[in-house]
């Protein structure tokens, strides 16, 4: 099912808009508090835009996705594992598979990626498991365009605006939301963040050893191999020591000495939290094993 969202324009609409965006304007400038202020930017900003769009054709949307919202989310969650800038991994073609221009134009919202695209960051930049990678998948797939929809001939209609005060109501309604979001702004406090606090881990016997592998980009620390929520950030060459391992976490795939390893072992920290063991200088064996006489994790 797909619903189209357009854009109101139209010769008699500007001059209301231009009227519109210069009381909010004069609004803006007499206000003698914050949230008046705002209200006036806002509104200002918005006419503006609205005043400077001649035609806007339809964007189509699938069940209240759309391309940018996918592009806009995928970013995100790559950038949610150990690389924090996208260049990171778009420039490493024998990590990912894919060439800079196909990484960058996957998260640049003019199109969707490929189903192989979509595949191989999520599995090389994330380490995701096949769940999730099924799971962007279909969302992909929901998005593509329905094939009763290509070769028709039509033209996408333009909608004009025939109503001044709708422009007006939706102005309004978007200067709102932007006044409510100042005040989040000046009142942090008031947006609860998540926390992620580990409990301490204080066995006796822990090894000592150093974060590495991470091409310099430095790793997050997670709450639990399974759980993404980070508890703090690591740089390389940090010190760590580890209290146990988990040799069943999910697989983190890299390169580790020149090979693609998939490598499912992640290390407790004595924090109590945890982080990949593929990004410390712990020893390695080819198949995941105990070291240094650390003890296996156990659940919970």
């Amino acid at each position: 099912m797909t619903r189209t969202r357009t854009v109101i324009t139209g010769a008699g609409a500007r001059w209301a808009l231009g009227t519109g965006a210069g009381v909010a304007a004069a609004l803006a400038l007499l206000a003698d508090d914050a949230v008046s202020a705002g209200v006036g930017i806002g509104l200002t900003a918005v006419l503006a835009v609205l005043l400077l769009l001649p035609r806007v054709r339809p964007v189509v949307e699938a069940n209240g996705d759309s391309i940018a919202a996918f592009a806009g989310d995928f970013k995100q969650r790559l950038l949610s594992g150990r690389y924090r800038t996208v260049t990171a991994f778009a420039d490493n073609y024998p990590l990912t598979g894919v060439s800079r221009s196909t990484a960058y134009s996957a998260i640049g919202g003019a199109r969707l990626p490929t189903a192989a695209t979509t595949s191989k960051l999520l599995s090389t930049v994330l380490g995701a498991d096949d769940d999730e990678i099924t799971a962007w998948l279909a969302r992909r797939a929901a998005l593509e365009q329905p094939s009763g929809a290509a070769g028709t001939g039509q033209p996408v209609r333009m909608v004009r605006l025939r109503n001044a005060a709708l422009a007006v109501v939706l102005a309004a309604a978007a200067s709102a939301a932007f006044a409510v979001t100042l005040w989040r702004v000046a009142h942090p406090a008031a947006v609860a963040p998540r926390v992620c606090t580990p409990r301490a881990d204080l066995r006796p016997h822990q090894v000592t050893a150093h974060v590495a592998n991470t091409q310099g980009q430095g790793t997050y620390a997670r709450l639990t191999p399974t759980e993404d929520c980070h508890t703090g950030f690591l740089p390389e060459t940090d010190d760590i020591t580890v209290a146990c391992q988990d040799l069943r976490g999910p697989v983190i795939t890299d390169v580790y000495r020149g090979v693609i390893r998939h490598w499912p072992v992640w290390d407790k920290l004595g924090s109590g939290a945890y982080i990949s063991d593929l990004y410390t200088d712990l020893p390695k064996s080819t198949q995941p094993a105990l070291v240094d006489g650390l003890p296996a994790c156990q659940p919970g």
